[in-house]
C-alpha cells in the first residue's frame, strides 16, 4: 500500500483553508486597537492642544473619539485618505489631537475602533493653565490704578 488518502480529502482541505479568507480574515493579520496614551506628560491643560497616541496591531479604517468634554468625533481619521496604522513608523496616522475648554477635573477619553477590534479608555485630569504672573494675586483694573497711585505717592 503506497499511500493512504480519504476520497475527496483534497477538496476538504481546500474548503477548510478557504473558509477564513472568505469570511474576511487574512491569516496572520489582526487589527486590534489596544490603548491610548498621551504623547508627553499625562497632564491636560485647558486651552493647550494635547496629542494622544493610539496603540495596537494592524490598522483601523477610522475611530470614534469621545473626548469626555461633550465633543465626539465620529469616523475620525488623523490623516485624510489614510488608514490608522497602529504598528508602523507612520506615527502621524495614529496621533489624536484635542484642546480642552470648559470645566476642569477628570476627563475620560473613549476611542472605538472602526475596521478594527477594540474600545479603549483613558482617564486624565484637566487643569487651568498657570498665568505668567503665577504666585501673584490678580488685580482688577480699579485695584491696579489704586496700587499705582500708592506707589507714586511714596517718597
Amino acid at each position: 500500500m503506497k499511500g493512504f488518502a480519504f476520497p475527496g480529502s483534497r477538496r476538504l482541505a481546500v474548503v477548510v483553508m478557504a473558509a477564513p479568507i472568505l469570511a474576511g480574515c487574512t491569516p496572520g493579520s489582526v487589527n486590534i486597537l489596544s490603548g491610548i496614551r498621551p504623547s508627553e506628560s499625562p497632564s491636560i491643560t485647558w486651552g493647550v492642544e494635547k496629542v494622544f497616541i493610539l496603540e495596537g496591531t494592524g490598522t483601523c479604517q477610522s475611530v470614534t473619539v469621545d473626548w469626555g468634554d461633550g465633543v465626539v468625533q465620529q469616523n475620525f481619521v488623523p490623516v485624510m485618505g489614510r488608514r490608522i496604522e497602529l504598528e508602523t513608523s507612520a506615527l502621524e496616522t495614529r496621533y489624536l489631537r484635542h484642546t480642552y475648554t470648559g470645566w476642569g477635573g477628570g476627563k475620560t477619553i473613549t476611542v472605538v475602533g472602526n475596521g478594527c477590534e477594540g474600545t479603549v479608555r483613558a482617564r486624565f485630569q484637566a487643569v487651568r493653565a498657570r498665568s505668567a504672573l503665577a504666585g501673584t494675586r490678580a488685580l482688577r483694573p480699579a485695584q491696579q490704578a489704586s496700587a499705582r497711585r500708592r506707589r507714586a505717592c511714596r517718597p
